[in-house]
C-alpha cells in the first residue's frame, strides 16, 4: 500500500479495490474535523466510519490528552526562568536617583557626604 491508500484508510469511508477513496476529505475538511473532535464539540457532521479511523482518532485523542499538559508544562517552567530584573531599565517618577554598588563592609558616609554637599 502507498501513503496515499493509509491516509485514505484513515479518512471516513473505505477505499475501492484500487485503493482510491470513495469519500475524499479535503485538508481544510480533516483540520476542521480535528479542531471539533479536540475541542470535544463534535458536531456529527463529519465522522470517523471505519475502525482504522477509529483507532487513529483515539490514539490522536489520547496523545494530546498527554502532550498539551506536557507541553504546557515546559512553557510555564520557561516562563519562571524570567526574573523581572531581566528587562531593560525604565526610569520611573522622575527623581534623580544614584545607585550605589560596593562592598557592604565599607564605610560609605565619606562618600555620601561628599557626593551630597551643596
Amino acid at each position: 500500500p502507498t501513503e496515499d491508500t493509509f491516509i485514505c484508510r484513515l479518512q471516513p469511508g473505505d477505499p475501492t479495490e484500487s485503493g482510491e477513496c470513495v469519500n475524499s476529505m479535503m485538508f481544510h475538511d480533516a483540520l476542521y474535523f480535528v479542531i471539533v473532535t479536540f475541542s470535544t464539540v463534535g458536531y456529527g457532521d463529519v465522522a470517523a466510519v471505519s475502525t482504522l479511523s477509529r483507532t487513529a482518532i483515539v490514539l490522536m485523542i489520547g496523545f494530546t490528552f498527554f502532550a498539551i499538559p506536557a507541553q504546557s508544562q515546559k512553557l510555564q517552567a520557561l516562563r519562571n526562568l524570567r526574573s523581572e530584573y531581566d528587562s531593560t531599565f525604565r526610569k520611573s517618577g522622575g527623581r534623580p536617583h544614584v545607585v550605589l554598588c560596593c562592598n557592604p563592609n565599607v564605610d560609605v558616609r565619606p562618600f555620601i557626604a561628599e557626593f551630597f554637599h551643596e
